[in-house]
């Protein structure tokens, strides 16, 4: 076993003998890792689309000539997905140093405290930003918002908040507004947030907020947004408000939804006045953005998104819907026990886009069970889908299935992302 393996598998370990610690826990430790120059920091929260719109940003800085860190979660493969510098995944080196930097520092001055799983990952990611020679930070919250370790961070330039949906309401609430009011917690006094005005709802919690912290709102009407064309090529789409406007842009990837994160994006960089971006390495870096597992084509017509929630799995149909097939639509769907997997099923069966329907279990502890997965979907009234035993079995038939034409999508979990990602991976090792 290399040290990298030894690191990876400590840190998986983590939550069998830890909780989640308080932010004032968090922010002990990370005064010993992490050195404020002045970076600019970016802090992002949401139900749906924060990974999208922290990879857009990421992406126009590199191109106007900043140097951008990114921290994001979950990984699908790897856990260097987790942190990125320009664009880049941390190296396995780099990796193993801020594990050892975090461990010393835990063994120092932890006392009891041990941080979580997804904390000491935020450790590592702040030990290698501030030994990095980065000009903007972008944190993406991992659960939650207010209590989230990223918000043990007290200073930042920007706070950003991507679309809000019912997810993890065991957690943060049972309406719209009380899980608004939690992403709402990032905001820091007089520092400014940027968001998308998609419902009365949440625009309310989140302008509430800023005005009891005396911090500047920006945002944008949803309906400020056009797709103008969708096309295996892209998407084509303008957007204006009081800001800026913008007649024709192009987004890379397939996922209808990512016209509102690109332009979240582009409002949010607009706000730090004392970056200088031109248009080009806006529409540039809008163009050259990759983001996995969201309606990513990963070979010709096989599309992977990690819709997971409700709000998710409307914007992915949408996407479906918008994008040309000349052929059958085949659906690989799998989702964790955790979820509203009911509401999820019904709302793919009611679309009535897919010409078969392939289920199989998770290889999650938190994966919905197959005997549990059969009586959901006849619960919802459909007894056809075919069912599997495990993902690749399912992979394997529906690729074998598939013609020529035909388009094939995998969504219900970011798991399944990354279990396909991972069989692909294999099978490009072992040819």
């Amino acid at each position: 076993m290399t040290k990298y393996d030894e690191c990876v598998n400590y840190i998986l370990d983590i939550p069998k003998f830890h909780s989640k610690g308080s932010l004032e826990d968090v922010r002990r430790l990370l005064n010993y890792l992490f050195v404020d120059r002045g970076q600019k920091i970016i802090h992002v929260a949401g139900t749906n689309g924060k990974g999208s719109v922290c990879a857009f940003m990421s992406s126009i800085l590199k191109e106007a000539g900043y140097h951008a860190a990114l921290f994001t979660s979950p990984h699908l493969v790897k856990m260097n997905e987790r942190i990125i510098l320009d664009g880049e995944e941390i190296s396995d080196e780099a990796f193993i140093q801020c594990f050892e930097d975090v461990l010393n520092v835990i063994n120092r001055e932890g006392g009891e405290y041990h941080p979580s799983f997804f904390e000491f990952i935020f450790l590592m990611a702040m030990d290698y930003f501030s030994n990095s020679s980065c000009d903007v930070i972008i944190l993406e919250t991992g659960l939650g918002g207010r209590l989230d370790a990223t918000n043990s961070i007290l200073r930042k330039d920007l706070s950003v908040i991507t679309k809000i949906g019912l997810d993890h309401m065991e957690y943060l609430g049972d309406t719209i507004e009380q899980i608004a009011g939690e992403k709402a917690g990032i905001i820091k006094p007089n520092s400014p947030v940027a968001f998308i005005d998609y419902h009365d709802e949440t625009t309310k919690v989140f302008k509430a907020k800023a005005n009891e912290l005396n911090s500047e709102c920006y945002y944008i009407d949803k309906n400020a947004i056009t797709t103008n064309l969708v096309t295996k090529d892209g998407i084509d789409f303008s957007v204006q408000c009081d800001y800026y406007k913008y007649d024709s842009l192009k987004v890379s990837m397939h996922g209808k939804y990512q016209s509102l994160n690109a332009s979240l994006a582009i409002l949010s960089l607009s706000v730090l006045k004392d970056l200088k971006i031109d248009q080009n390495a806006i529409a540039d870096g809008i163009f050259k953005t990759s983001w996995p597992g969201r309606m990513e084509e990963i070979v010709d017509g096989v599309y992977l998104d990690g819709a997971h929630n409700e709000d998710g799995i409307v914007a992915f149909l949408d996407s479906v819907r918008a994008l040309p097939c000349e052929g059958r639509r085949l659906l690989l769907f799998s989702v964790v026990s955790d979820k509203d997997y009911y509401q999820m099923i019904s709302l793919l069966l009611e679309s009535s886009l897919f010409d078969g329907v392939y289920v199989c279990p998770l290889e999650s502890q938190r994966a919905l069970k197959i005997d549990e997965l059969i009586e959901a979907f006849s619960r919802a009234g459909d007894n056809t889908p075919r069912f599997f035993e495990s993902t690749s079995e399912a992979f394997n038939k529906i690729m074998t299935d598939k013609d020529i034409l035909d388009s094939v999508f995998i969504a219900g979990s970011l798991y399944l992302v990354g279990e396909i990602k991972f069989l692909l991976s294999k099978e490009n090792k072992d040819a």
